[in-house]
């Protein structure tokens, strides 16, 4: 193999010191120039500029660009136009913004563009990187109790199948999929597909305000659009989708393929608290594949397949209220207007979202005109949603601090267990039940 031709741009005391000592312990790599005004190195061709070099100096593969950061974004961008490798020495370049045109032009010319830093493959920065990052002891701490959170992310679904987790971007108010299932998308809007990224939309943000169909209002899948979340663990891709701020630091999604504008993300709440709203944006066409399958297994005289009959069980784990709601009453005329904008809360509170939910889900074994004989609509006795949650307590609404205790957690497993064993028929009026779904599920005894 042939050994990579550096050229060293700016030969000052990091260039003498380092780069000539790691050139030379290196296996591989060969320095064939210097470019410097005012210095050079016996028996290394020279030249007083880089552009002298690449025009008139020895082939090269790469350059290290040891000149001060003002000038540096230029020689960089006159490098890899000229079809060259780059590496930049610490700081990369004299502002922030000046190194994104880079990275898009080292893409585009299919070159590496590296930036150096002190110690940064020292044996101990990346122990040092997680013991400084709390979410990422929380994550350790995680596996340790579950191994299986440990896994590649996209290692396929796990014990809980596949995963969509809400999180929010910090710098668009997209909520952002965290999943390890593609979601359907549109011929247009929403996002550019991976395979139509340009030079110009690599630096732009996801843009989660066209509609797209298939997917919920206002979010961005992740893995469909931008190729992310291949390096995670299963631990924090759950991590992303839950850090909530002063708790935990913000997460980051660095230039994940085509994503170059780095995207911080906290807790998903901060665009959906409950996760219905995902459920009800998917959920025409989650229905509109359920009975396409559902249509086609009834037209077939032999065909064995199963219905497919989708439920929704909520975890809820934070305690209801016994307090009524006061009966509505006629309010002032100056109260008015501040007291009717609660009804943009309502709209989009739980129970209206479960209401839009059981509707959404309802009919999914249709009665073709062509079929004597199907399952009516309504009659397959699968309730289409269940709520689990832990009973009420006194006048009381739960804090965020009782949400995520461990004695919240334990009533929410009690309450799963008692809704899991209760007997007999449901009373009249009352929504379904847990042990309802359980005994569907539950497979016919052997004859």
């Amino acid at each position: 193999m042939n050994p990579l031709r550096v050229a060293i741009v700016g030969f000052g005391k990091i260039a003498r010191d380092q780069h000539v000592p790691a050139i030379a312990a290196t296996e591989g790599v060969e320095l064939v120039a210097i470019a410097s005004r005012n210095a050079s190195l016996p028996g290394v061709p020279h030249a007083a500029t880089l552009e002298e070099l690449l025009r008139e100096g020895p082939s090269i593969d790469a350059v290290a660009l040891c000149t001060p950061p003002q000038v540096r974004h230029a020689q960089a961008a006159t490098a890899l136009a000229a079809g060259k490798h780059v590496m930049l020495e610490k700081p990369p370049g004299a502002t922030v913004a000046e190194i994104t045109p880079l990275v898009t032009a080292a893409r585009a010319a299919q070159r590496t563009l590296f930036a150096t830093w002190h110690s940064r493959y020292a044996p101990a920065v990346e122990p040092a990187r997680e013991w400084l990052d709390r979410a990422g002891l929380m994550e350790r701490q995680w596996e340790s109790a579950a191994p299986d959170l440990a896994r590649p992310f996209l290692s396929g679904p796990g014990a809980s199948g596949y995963l969509l987790l809400n999180s929010t971007s910090v710098g668009t108010a997209c909520r952002m999929i965290v999943g390890d299932l593609e979601l359907p998308a549109g011929a247009a809007g929403g996002y550019t597909r991976r395979a139509e990224v340009t030079t110009a939309t690599r630096q732009q943000d996801p843009d989660c305000h066209t509609p797209v169909t298939g997917l919920p209002a206002g979010s961005v899948d992740l893995l469909r659009a931008y190729g992310c979340l291949a390096p995670l663990r299963a631990s924090t891709a759950a991590m992303l989708s839950a850090r909530f701020p002063y708790v935990t630091p913000s997460g980051v999604v660095p230039g994940c393929r085509d994503l170059v504008t780095t995207q911080q993300l906290v807790d998903g709440g901060y665009a959906e608290a409950s996760g219905l709203g995902t459920l009800v944006d998917l959920a025409p066409e989650l229905m509109r594949l359920v009975r396409r399958h559902n249509a086609a297994v009834l037209a077939d005289p032999g065909s064995t397949g199963p219905l497919v009959v989708p439920t929704v069980v909520f975890l809820q784990n934070h305690f209801g209220t016994d307090l009524s709601a006061p009966p509505s009453a006629s309010s002032s005329e100056l109260l008015v207007p501040p007291v009717a904008r609660r009804a943009r809360t309502e709209l989009g509170s739980d129970s209206a979202l479960r209401q839009r939910l059981e509707a959404l889900l309802a009919d999914a074994v249709p009665c073709p005109p062509t079929v004597t004989e199907c399952v009516p609509a309504g009659a397959t006795g699968v309730p289409p949603y269940v709520l689990v949650a832990p009973a009420t307590l006194p006048s009381v609404t739960a804090p965020l601090g009782w949400t995520l205790s461990q004695t919240s957690i334990d009533r929410l497993r009690t309450a799963m267990d008692q809704q899991a064993t209760c007997t007999g028929a449901p009373a009249a009026g009352q929504p379904p039940r847990l042990c309802d779904l359980l005994r569907l599920l539950k497979p016919p005894p052997k004859r």
